[in-house]
């Protein structure tokens, strides 16, 4: 009798055993079953190497124009926070005591225009170019608006221009544009990037 019932247990023992074993270690899906990591494909985005002022070699540095006096006739001109003066065609800041050149902040509008403006035909659209500084009519002024690719200025300010070359290439940079020469225009080819 006790040899029966020895056998009987052992033979539950073995059949408990081997269904957990099965359910735990076994090819089914219990909670012990790990599967191999799958292999994810990454697809790499190849982005435009950028014009990046790391990258960026001064061949002829800006000559910083600045005066201590505003001449007179002058226009004070609000945009935000900041202040800027105009006067026959330029832009200056305050920096310290002195007045400095400088080109205004994308959507800064005026309400007048010099009679020296270039006026650009450019993809359908009309934008008056003076002194580096390209514009955009609306009704009732002229925006500031960032150069699109590829259109074309007929020359290059006079004052706030540095020559650098970027990956062997020599570009025309002013305002954080970047110019190169086609015949005897200049077209914008993007932004300098810090």
């Amino acid at each position: 009798m006790k040899s029966s019932i020895v056998i009987l247990l052992s033979s539950f023992f073995a059949v408990a055993f081997g269904t957990a074993f099965s359910q735990g270690h076994g090819h089914g899906h219990g909670k012990g079953h790990h599967h191999a990591p799958q292999k994810k494909t990454v697809h790499k985005v190849h982005k435009h190497p950028g014009y990046h002022r790391k990258h960026m070699v001064i061949v002829k540095a800006r000559p910083h124009k600045h005066i201590k006096v505003l001449p007179p006739g002058h226009r004070v001109v609000n945009y935000g926070r900041s202040k800027y003066y105009w006067h026959n065609g330029l832009f200056y800041r305050r920096i310290g005591t002195n007045y400095v050149v400088c080109h205004p902040s994308i959507g800064l509008s005026i309400n007048f225009m010099t009679g020296s403006y270039h006026r650009i035909s450019f993809k359908g659209k009309n934008y008056y170019f003076h002194q580096g500084v390209l514009f955009k009519k609306s009704k009732t002024s002229y925006v500031v608006v960032k150069p699109v690719i590829g259109i074309r200025i007929p020359l290059l300010p006079m004052n706030d221009v540095e020559v650098v070359k970027i990956s062997g290439k020599e570009y025309y940079e002013f305002g954080g544009h970047l110019y190169k020469k086609v015949g005897s225009e200049y077209e914008y080819v993007g932004e300098l990037e810090d």
